[in-house]
C-alpha cells in the first residue's frame, strides 16, 4: 500500500506551481450559477423572487408579534395567498417561450461545463506530464479528451440506469403479484443497488485520470481502473472515501451558503445588501472552485502512485 499523505503533498505542490489550473475549475463552477441567473432573468422568475422575498420581510415582522408561532411553511404559504401569490402567479410561467429557453440555455450551459471541466482534466494532464502549458495545446488537448470524456459520463449513468431499470421493473411486477412481498423486496433491491454503486465507484474511480493520461477509450478506461483498483484495492476504498468526504464537506458546508448567497444576491435587497451577498457568492466559488480542482489533481497524483504500469513517478 502506498503513502496516500505522499499524494496530498504532492498535490498541493503541483496546484502551487500550476496556478492556472484554477481557472478552468472557477468556469466549471460558475456556469451552473450562469445559466440559472440567465434563466431567472429572461422567464421573469427574478421580479417574482424580488416580490416574494419583500412578503418574507412583512411576514416575518407580523410574526414577531405572535408568542405562538404558526408552522413556518404553510402560515407563510396562506400569508401569500392573501397578497394575491397564489400558484397561479407560478404556472403562469410555464409558457412555451420558457420552456424553450430553458431547454436552450440547459444544452449550452451543459455543453460549457462539459468543455470546462475537459479544459481541467487536460490541463492537469499536462501539468502532470510535465508539458508546456499554452493556449494552442491546452485547446487541442481539450478537444482531444472531450469525447472520450462524455463517452465515459454515458457509459457510467448506463451502468447506473440498466440495473436500476432492471430492478423497477421486477419490483413493479411483484408489487402487482403481491403489494408486501413488492415493498419488502423494493427496499432490498435498493440497498444491494445502493451497494452495487458504491463498488461501481471504487472500481472505476481510476477511469479519468487513465482516459486522459493513457488516451484510452471509455470502456477500456473503465476496464483499466477495475483491474488497477483491483490491484491495490484498500488504497483504492480509501482514495474513493477521501474524495467523497471532500464532496460531501463541500455540499455541506460551503454549497448551501453559496446557493443562499446566490439567491439573496438575486432578490437584490438594497445596494449595499446585494454588493455583500456578491462578495459572499464569489468568496464561497473560490472555495468551490478550489477543491475541485485540488480534487482533480490528487485523484490523478494518486492514480500515477497506484497504477502497476506506470513506470514514471511524480517528485
Amino acid at each position: 500500500m502506498v503513502d496516500i499523505s505522499d499524494f496530498f503533498t504532492c498535490s498541493l505542490k503541483m496546484l502551487r506551481e500550476h496556478k492556472c489550473l484554477f481557472i478552468p475549475a472557477i468556469i466549471s463552477v460558475f456556469v451552473p450559477m450562469l445559466a440559472i441567473m440567465l434563466l431567472m432573468n429572461i422567464t421573469g422568475v427574478t421580479p417574482m423572487i424580488r416580490e416574494v422575498t419583500m412578503l418574507k420581510q412583512v411576514y416575518d415582522q407580523q410574526q414577531a408579534y405572535y408568542l405562538m408561532q404558526p408552522t413556518a411553511a404553510q402560515s407563510f404559504m396562506s400569508f401569500l395567498e392573501q397578497h394575491g401569490f397564489g400558484t397561479e402567479r407560478f404556472t403562469v410561467l410555464l409558457t412555451l417561450r420558457n420552456i424553450e429557453l430553458t431547454c436552450v440555455v440547459a444544452v449550452v450551459a451543459a455543453v460549457l461545463a462539459l468543455i470546462s471541466l475537459c479544459m481541467l482534466y487536460a490541463m492537469t494532464s499536462m501539468a502532470v506530464r510535465r508539458q508546456r502549458m499554452n493556449a494552442r495545446a491546452v485547446f487541442r488537448s481539450t478537444m482531444a479528451i472531450m469525447p472520450r470524456v462524455l463517452g465515459f459520463k454515458l457509459a457510467m449513468l448506463g451502468l447506473l440506469l440498466v440495473p436500476l431499470a432492471l430492478v423497477g421493473g421486477m419490483v413493479t411486477l411483484l408489487f402487482a403479484v403481491n403489494p408486501l412481498v413488492g415493498i419488502f423486496l423494493g427496499f432490498f433491491f435498493l440497498f444491494i443497488f445502493l451497494i452495487y454503486s458504491i463498488v461501481l465507484g471504487v472500481m472505476a474511480i481510476f477511469a479519468i485520470p487513465a482516459l486522459c493520461l493513457d488516451r484510452l477509450g471509455p470502456v477500456k478506461s473503465i476496464a483499466h481502473s477495475f483491474r488497477t483498483a483491483k490491484f491495490d484495492l484498500k488504497t483504492a476504498l480509501i482514495l474513493f472515501a477521501i474524495i467523497y468526504a471532500i464532496r460531501y464537506a463541500v455540499n455541506s458546508t460551503i454549497q448551501q451558503p453559496l446557493t443562499s448567497s446566490f439567491f439573496d444576491m438575486m432578490a437584490g435587497q438594497g445596494a449595499l445588501n446585494t454588493l455583500g451577498h456578491i462578495i459572499f457568492f464569489g468568496v464561497f466559488m473560490l472555495i468551490t472552485s478550489a477543491t475541485l480542482a485540488f480534487e482533480t489533481m490528487f485523484l490523478f497524483t494518486s492514480y500515477i502512485g497506484v497504477c502497476p504500469c506506470k513506470q514514471c513517478k511524480i517528485h
